[in-house]
């Protein structure tokens, strides 16, 4: 779970215990946390597409069951449908810039700036640190983040999507405490590793492996399953049998 800047990863790489370097806790009254957002609402957003067609990931949080406080980071690439997820220990603004912060000390600031010059979220009190999300771990800016509407969850529609797929798994109002990140990297290779028609027969990850940096899929030790081996029930995580 990603807390305080801690992950569960593999390699440098999303499956291995990682301990990443805390930031200077803000107090709660701190100018990011009023969420100003003039430059980033979606007519913002629109009008910055109509002159820059290029693919800007949609970032979603997936909530658990009510009693459980963990939930999961989403990073989805709508171009590919390649799609990332972290859980998170809490749903704080704290947690979803610590794991950006991981994010980019996986994948190195340049390579992050490149996968992730701008982001479109929602209006979720996760992220309401606009300056965290923004800044680089070595300073100055690593990204620009724009927000929907609110209560306009079709703005980034393909994210919420995608999203079902991680429901065949772990099904709704269930509790994602027992899962680690080697958990939810399993099953996201799965899902990244499934053949879609709308791909003309490729998948998320074989997409990905032809557009993006090589770097990219390496450093995150995204891993392709083969057809026949694909698992998308519950029963690709047991501890999705023990916790219905």
């Amino acid at each position: 779970m990603i807390n305080s800047c801690e992950l569960e990863a593999r390699n440098i790489d999303l499956r291995n215990a990682v301990k990443r370097r805390q930031r200077q806790k803000r107090p709660k009254d701190y100018k990011s946390m009023k969420v100003i957002k003039d430059g980033h609402k979606y007519e913002d957003y629109l009008k910055f597409k109509e002159c820059n067609p290029i693919e800007i990931p949609q970032m979603d949080c997936i909530e658990g069951s009510k009693d459980s406080k963990a939930v999961l980071l989403t990073l989805f690439f709508p171009i590919t449908r390649l799609q990332l997820a972290f859980i998170l220990e809490e749903q704080t603004s704290e947690n979803v810039v610590a794991c950006l912060d991981m994010l980019e000390e996986i994948l190195g600031t340049e390579l992050f700036k490149e996968m992730f010059p701008y982001i479109i979220t929602d209006n979720s009190h996760e992220f309401a640190d606009i300056d965290g999300m923004q800044r680089s771990i070595n300073g100055g800016d690593r990204c620009f983040i724009y927000f929907c509407e609110p209560n306009h969850p079709e703005q980034k529609g393909g994210c919420e999507k995608n999203h079902e797929f991680i429901r065949y798994v772990i099904k709704k109002e269930t509790s994602l405490e027992p899962y680690s990140q080697a958990d939810i990297s399993l099953m996201m290779d799965h899902i990244n590793s499934y053949k879609r028609k709308e791909l003309h027969g490729k998948s998320p990850y074989e997409l990905a492996k032809l557009m993006y940096p090589k770097d990219f899929t390496n450093l995150l030790g995204l891993e392709e399953i083969p057809p026949n081996d694909i698992i998308l029930p519950p029963k690709l995580l047991k501890k999705s049998d023990s916790s219905n």
